[in-house]
């Protein structure tokens, strides 16, 4: 499997991670074919220069749009660009995560069962990140499963993914597409699994692949530490609820009640969490300029 597997990484003004995340690569016993890096701020063609001899079994493509297409375009050029090399299983990186060791011989072990899923991962300090969603197809919202326990079961089904660390099979990409790239930001890889899921079971697996190489600012949230979310996201992650909507009404799934109690619900949650992280009303208009936004994919600042 890893001879026909393209690493996509998305990268922006972060070159001290992703030279870590190399490093990473590089002390896997095998690598994949191919390494895609795409680069947002055009600042790491150098680094990725000096990197090469580091994976000499790799062929690396380096991408730098000229523009910051966001999380969302640059997975969209990176996913493109794989497939046109002609990979046949694309694995999704952001550029603050490390493979763990064996990573990709664990993965290349799943991919044996299933064609879209993503392992466990690791925050900065090695313990677990928790990650155990489904989507609540009335609401339009992904809901944690808190019951799951990996100790019973090496496999939890979702439709939802992350594309930090999720590993798809190029015959689902020819039924979904590549991201979308509106998205910019948040909710991309949310409703690229719910996609997804509508061809193929989508998987989380209990191995865990990747950790964190950031330490995020946290918050107490449902009795576990979450991350605090940036203000450009949370303005992005409302901007694009009307995206959101849009797929739900596609797919037939979309129930207009359903949906409004699902962004209130939302909204509620978010004011909670800004209020632990004492940024109430920092998030309060952030949300507001997001559900009132029409502006294109490539604004940026809230």
């Amino acid at each position: 499997m890893l001879e026909k597997t393209a690493i996509i990484i998305v990268t922006y003004r972060r070159n001290p991670l992703l030279r870590v995340l190399f490093a990473s690569l590089a002390e896997q016993g095998r690598t994949p074919s191919w390494v895609v890096v795409v680069d947002n701020d055009g600042g790491a063609g150098e680094l990725v220069e000096e990197l090469r001899p580091t994976l000499p079994d790799c062929r690396i493509e380096y991408r730098s749009p000229g523009a910051n297409l966001g999380g969302a375009g640059g997975f969209a050029l990176g996913v493109e660009t794989a497939m046109a090399l002609g990979a046949e299983w694309l694995w999704f990186m952001d550029d603050d995560v490390m493979l763990l060791p064996d990573a990709a011989e664990r993965v290349e072990r799943w991919a044996e069962r299933h064609r879209f899923f993503i392992g466990r991962r690791q925050n900065y300090d090695g313990s677990e990140f928790f990650y155990q969603p489904r989507f609540n197809e009335f609401l339009a919202v992904p809901v944690p499963d808190f019951g799951f326990d990996f100790a019973k079961a090496d496999t939890f089904l979702t439709d939802v993914v992350s594309f930090e660390g999720c590993v798809v099979h190029r015959s689902i990409v020819d039924e979904i597409g590549i991201p979308d790239a509106r998205f910019f930001l948040s909710w991309d890889d949310i409703i690229y699994g719910w996609l997804g899921a509508q061809h193929t079971q989508v998987a989380v697996v209990k191995d865990f692949i990747l950790r964190r190489t950031q330490d995020v600012p946290t918050i107490r949230f449902l009795g576990r530490q979450v991350a605090k979310p940036s203000h450009l996201y949370v303005f992005h992650f409302f901007k694009n609820r009307r995206i959101v909507r849009e797929y739900f009404k596609a797919g037939g799934k979309y129930n207009p009640i359903g949906f409004r109690i699902g962004t209130l619900v939302l909204i509620g949650k978010e004011l909670y969490r800004g209020a632990a992280a004492g940024e109430f009303y920092a998030v309060s208009r952030l949300i507001a300029k997001g559900l009132m936004a029409r502006g294109s994919q490539g604004e940026v600042t809230p």
